[in-house]
């Protein structure tokens, strides 16, 4: 808004006339800003002859070029062997990362692409004209009963917005959507603790003989908490009052390995071979709770919110899931060379999934056979020693077991329990009628793929 006159005249020139009342700033100024990132890391290391140990300390804070964006991370790392005696020796590894996420809740998914509720997409196509905030005639902020700055929008039909004085009339405002009054006071929390241990012992013995035992458990527990307030709510799923929704989420995952080792060298043949057992473990615990009936605005308590099946399209249905896998494994590996020349392998392995409901297409079993021959090693190729080194010959066949793809309870008759028609009888919410449905069928045909796999070379 200029002083009495238009900044561009009829003729399309500028305006030498025109005075600026006061200095609007850009979308840019109020959704962008300079941050200061910090990262720190301590590491100690050292040992004897017998003992080693490796710690490492970590912590990064990133707030974001984008206002109300942040990401921050604690590490913790260790790890420590020792040779307890000549044929036992021990280790541990620890790891702990604490990681949380805050960005604006400005759209509703992943991927908003052209939606003005992006932020990248709202600052890129607004004029740098077009003001963020309305004005006074003084050019001072238009505010709310609390102090708080109007947004200058095209149709200042929402609360928080206005249209700024202009000597001509009202002034356009910047869209129809309020994305400041968005990045301020609504979020996208995400915090994430994960921890992993792993502890081993190997033990020698009979010469040729190793066997090791392994143990992996890890662990994430992670909250994503979205809440929007009652504008943005209304605005991005049609819904009154402010919404909140959170998801818990715990993954744990456990492998045990038994492993023994067998490796001797006798004149030109050398022999190695592994025979071990494997059990995987994973769980998945979900719980899902959201809802848009709020009585005061901007207040995320959990008092603050209706625990009803209302939730419009804002956030997952209340509710939960738990996901199991087990798995179990042998195997066994062996390689034969003689005079470093000629090498044969083979492997066999029995895998159970708990994927698969009956013992017949639970367990699959999977082979594999090689062999090399490293042709630059014989006497005839003598001649091209000076510029040809390693020429080797190889192939192999084997069959691969492939459950990927499959659900962790495709292979079962699965039921789902729900209820519609909700009464209130005092403070009690209850269904006026339940359902016991059948969610998928079980697959009585489904067992492993098994993938035929040739290479040569």
């Amino acid at each position: 808004t200029m002083s009495g006159e238009y900044l561009v005249g009829t003729d399309g020139k500028l305006n030498s006339n025109a005075e600026l009342l006061y200095d609007g700033g850009t979308a840019y100024d109020e959704l962008y800003s300079t941050r200061f990132r910090q990262e720190y890391n301590v590491t100690a290391s050292g040992g004897t002859d017998k003992v080693d140990y490796h710690i490492s300390l970590g912590a990064l804070s990133d707030p974001s070029y984008v206002k109300q964006s942040s990401f921050k991370r604690y590490t913790a790392r260790a790890n420590v062997n020792a040779e307890i005696t000549d044929f036992l020796k021990v280790g541990t590894k620890f790891g702990y990362t604490n990681r949380h996420t805050r960005s604006q809740a400005t759209r509703y998914g992943r991927n908003p692409g052209a939606a003005t509720q992006n932020i990248f997409y709202w600052i890129n196509e607004t004029l740098p004209l077009k003001q963020v905030y309305a004005r006074t005639e003084d050019g001072s902020f238009m505010k709310d009963a609390n102090g708080n700055r109007l947004v200058a929008m095209t149709s200042p039909n929402k609360a928080n917005t206005a249209n700024s004085y202009s000597p001509f009339g009202a002034t356009t405002g910047l869209s129809t959507t309020n994305l400041p009054g968005f990045a301020e006071q609504s979020y996208d929390d995400q915090g994430y603790d994960d921890l992993n241990l792993h502890g081993y012992a190997r033990v020698k013995f009979l010469k040729h003989f190793t066997f090791e035992t392994n143990l992996s458990y890890n662990t994430t527990f992670g909250v994503r908490e979205r809440f929007f307030n009652a504008e943005s709510a209304a605005f991005v799923s049609g819904l009154g009052g402010s919404a909140i929704s959170r998801v818990k989420n715990v993954f744990k995952t456990m492998t045990t390995q038994q492993l023994l080792n067998y490796n001797q060298d006798f004149g030109k043949h050398h022999v190695d071979a592994i025979a071990g057992h494997e059990y995987y473990q994973y769980d998945q615990d979900e719980t899902r709770y959201a809802s848009a009936h709020s009585l005061i605005d901007d207040f995320t308590g959990y008092a603050n919110f209706l625990g009803t099946q209302t939730y419009g399209s804002f956030g997952s249905a209340n509710g939960g899931s738990l996901n199991k896998l087990r798995m179990e494994s042998y195997f066994l590996r062996a390689n034969y060379i003689f005079d470093d020349k000629y090498y044969v392998s083979a492997s066999i392995r029995r895998d159970g999934s708990s994927k698969f409901k009956h013992a017949e297409d639970r367990w699959g079993t999977f082979w594999s056979v090689g062999g090399g021959w490293r042709i630059s090693s014989e006497p005839f190729m003598e001649f091209s020693k000076t510029w040809l080194d390693n020429l080797k010959l190889r192939a192999s066949y084997g069959v691969i077991g492939n459950q990927n793809g499959i659900g962790y309870y495709s292979g079962y008759t699965t039921w789902g329990y729900g209820g519609s028609n909700w009464q209130i009888s005092g403070s009690t919410i209850y269904p006026g009628s339940t359902s016991l449905s059948r969610g998928s069928w079980q697959n009585p045909y489904l067992t492993w793929e098994n993938v035929h796999t040739t290479d040569a070379g």
